[in-house]
């Protein structure tokens, strides 16, 4: 018989999914895919964008093959969020799915992305070149899935409310979270209908901030190609462990300068006015009130 997932952590990027995925990995009534982000329900023009993806149902549905009672079976693949089309996709194959939704303050969710693509060598420009370079032009993509519009959470949220239904979405904010993952795994358990409670987390930092460690690494971890390899032949349980014990080295984060967290905020405020709106709450985002 075959088997698909019932709910999905669909972003953001950069805002905590890997966190919570390896939380509800823990959970014993909840499966989640072996692979964190098959990528399965993007469309075709970020399949070809993203590193690998997942393009085949039965290679997706190989994912699904250990669960056993478990009720609540999940994948995340943070990309979902931002693109126009995952929506429709998932709905269509599974009406009955739940979406989860992380967002993080805009301007840190840009700035951590920002690091990360600059930290694999696919950015060398500085970052207020690329500020100023997307304000002028909203609808630029600087490289591949890296945009200012990605910060933009009303349209990517009304999309999921609106396709999925009210109830089969839940947002959560990334700051609530690393604050009391305990809370906040423990409403996600309730939105899945999963009795079990959190266990007790212990203070955890999954993807920290970090710089190659030398031409080598740089050169791994910029190739589309050997991270195809690399997710391919290396166990998913052992692949954050390469990455921060052989190919990086953690360094303090740089911050945003004055100037450009100050054009940010001008060009996100009103979006996250509106996304209160929607969800009819304020973030702990002190700069959208100032």
């Amino acid at each position: 018989m075959e088997i698909w997932p019932n709910f999905f952590i669909v972003g953001a990027h950069k805002a905590g999914t890997t966190l919570l995925y390896s939380y509800l990995q823990k959970i014993p009534e909840i499966y989640m895919s072996p692979m964190k982000e098959p990528r399965f329900f993007n469309s075709t023009k970020y399949k070809e964008k993203l590193p690998y993806s997942i393009t085949k149902e039965s290679e997706y549905l190989k994912l699904f093959r250990g669960v056993k009672q478990e009720k609540a079976i999940g994948e995340s693949s943070p990309f979902y969020l931002f693109d126009p089309d995952s929506a429709n996709l998932i709905h269509d194959s599974i009406p009955e799915a739940k979406a989860i939704i992380i967002l993080r303050d805009p301007i840190e969710r840009l700035f951590s992305a920002y690091l990360m693509h600059k930290s694999k060598g696919r950015l060398d420009q500085p970052f207020h070149e690329l500020v100023v370079k997307n304000i002028q032009n909203p609808d630029s993509i600087i490289l591949d899935y890296f945009s200012l519009k990605n910060s933009l959470y009303s349209p990517s949220v009304s999309r999921f409310i609106k396709i999925f239904g009210e109830n089969k979405v839940k947002v959560l904010v990334f700051e609530e979270f690393t604050e009391d993952p305990e809370t906040t795994v423990n409403e996600v358990l309730e939105f899945l209908g999963v009795k079990a409670r959190a266990p007790k987390t212990e203070e955890k930092k999954i993807n920290p901030y970090g710089v190659p460690r030398g031409k080598l690494a740089r050169l791994i971890l910029g190739s589309k190609t050997l991270t195809r390899i690399g997710v391919k032949i290396i166990p998913q349980s052992l692949q954050w462990k390469v990455k921060d014990n052989l190919l990086y080295k953690q360094e303090e984060k740089p911050e945003i300068s004055k100037p450009d967290r100050v054009s940010l905020e001008e060009f996100y405020r009103s979006d996250v006015k509106e996304l209160g709106i929607i969800l009819k709450r304020k973030f702990p985002w002190l700069w959208v009130n100032d």
